[in-house]
């Protein structure tokens, strides 16, 4: 048995090879010239500057040409900015081609990620390299979307970075709070997460919260949900994640949340000191406040939220994943998937004045 098990996690990796060698030549152009998207010029305009910046030691970073006029990593995506500024301040090599590397990496890099996570909160080589792929391929058809599709068609570059590190980020933080072990790991990948993109960050504030709240009532609710095994499946019964004495879990969530909020001041401190600085959202484009609950369902129905216009692979598999999901950390995937699904639900109705925190995102 332990043979197989062996070779099972063998051919697992040999399966998270090929598909990062596939991600590769599919993005592969990527390095070929100046990328296509709105949002990639300014960032790349922002980028060069910054590297010059560096280069003589301003670390002001102040920028009045890009970004709208306001500073450079004013607020948010400081990471996606300053490593490839800092890279070719460092290695001599032009932005440009920092840039279309950060764009790629974090493309390919998404399935081996998503691979780790499931590992990290107990799942086995098949269960992994399952999750990987789908990772990979499901980039919605959306063009506020994660991955791909928002990348090349926006220009949201930042929010890819976000997406690939966000498996780990929430599997780390799962284990934390379930399990008491990685908080240094759960806090070093949250920050990745929320310093890419802030709305990634309230997004993994929000899937551990909700993952929380959820798998603290397993106790009492799986009993009476055995049909349904997916949303707890064995939150009850998994030594490790047990649910233990209520105040423990609260309290790491509320710790882990404490460093999470502190070491993303950067993001959210200047909007405080000075909000007019910084503007806010006032002139959204219509479909950025989000589909709204019939227009999801309609992505779904249509295969475009899971399969972006390929066969309907993984919408067909839904149900199958619905009624034979297994693992002690499945809960916590589904209870923020339905806290996402309410969240765009409602966004059509939650514009402001700003606009600062759309749904969609």
């Amino acid at each position: 048995m332990g043979a197989l098990g062996w070779h099972r996690r063998q051919l697992a990796i040999l399966g998270l090879v090929g598909l990062v060698v596939t991600t590769f030549v599919a993005y592969r152009r990527v390095l070929t010239g100046e990328l296509i998207g709105d949002d990639l010029t300014f960032h790349l305009a922002e980028i060069t500057r910054m590297r010059d910046c560096m280069v003589v030691g301003d670390w002001d970073f102040w920028n009045p040409s890009a970004n709208a006029g306001y500073a450079s990593a004013y607020y948010y995506q400081a990471l996606p900015l300053l490593v490839p500024a800092g890279f070719s301040a460092l290695t001599g090599v032009t932005p440009l081609t920092a840039f279309q590397w950060c764009v790629l990496l974090p493309l390919v890099l998404a399935g081996p990620a998503a691979y780790r996570a499931v590992r990290v909160v107990g799942g086995t080589p098949w269960q992994a390299i399952a999750a990987a792929i789908a990772c990979v391929f499901c980039v919605s058809n959306s063009r506020w979307g994660h991955g791909a599709d928002g990348t090349f068609s926006v220009g949201l570059y930042t929010q890819t970075w976000a997406f690939a590190a966000f498996p780990l980020a929430l599997a780390h933080g799962t284990t934390w709070i379930a399990a008491r072990r990685g908080l240094v790991a759960a806090t070093g990948w949250g920050l990745l997460v929320g310093l890419s993109h802030p709305f990634a960050g309230v997004a993994l504030g929000l899937a551990l919260a909700v993952g929380t709240a959820c798998s603290m009532s397993a106790r009492w609710i799986a009993p009476r949900m055995r049909n349904l095994p997916v949303l707890f499946s064995g939150l009850d019964r998994h030594p490790e994640f047990a649910p233990p004495q209520f105040s423990a879990r609260a309290l790491r969530l509320a710790i882990l949340g404490a460093l999470l909020l502190l070491g993303s001041a950067s993001a959210w401190l200047p909007t405080l000191i000075d909000y007019d600085g910084f503007g806010g959202f006032p002139r959204r484009v219509p479909d950025e406040v989000g589909p709204g609950l019939g227009g999801l369902l309609q992505m779904f129905a249509d295969g475009n939220l899971l399969d972006a216009g390929r066969p309907r692979v993984l919408t067909l598999l839904l149900p199958w994943a619905l009624l034979a999901g297994r693992g002690p950390w499945i809960g916590w995937l589904w209870s923020a998937a339905l806290a996402y699904v309410l969240v765009l639900a409602v966004g059509p109705l939650l514009v402001t004045a700003d606009d600062l925190f759309p749904a969609v995102r």
